[in-house]
């Protein structure tokens, strides 16, 4: 029987926080950093510029908490494809393999 995926638990930053931990612990090294990529897509949605980010302390901590209410109860692949539709001005990050 397959393991169930772990699905982000945004009851609370401190749920967040350690769903998102497990989660990241439970994937391929492949997929950690699709996921890692992905939380910093949304973290970075409709950010036009760096000096929003510096003028926004709010967007200077990217984590799981800041945008658990987007993520809460997906699994990794759904917050993978919810990453590759977030509009992130223009911002490109590209992963390395």
């Amino acid at each position: 029987m397959a393991k169930e995926a772990i699905r982000l638990d945004a009851s609370s930053d401190a749920a967040a926080e350690s769903s998102w931990e497990r989660m990241v612990e439970s994937v391929s090294a492949a997929k950690k950093q699709k996921l890692l990529v992905a939380m910093l897509q949304i973290n970075l949605e409709g950010v036009n510029s760096a000096h929003e980010v510096v003028g926004d302390p709010e967007l200077q901590r990217f984590g799981i908490a800041r945008v658990k209410d987007r993520v809460a109860g997906l699994d990794a692949d759904e917050i993978i494809a919810l990453g590759g539709r977030a509009s992130s001005g223009g911002v490109r990050i590209q992963s390395v393999e």
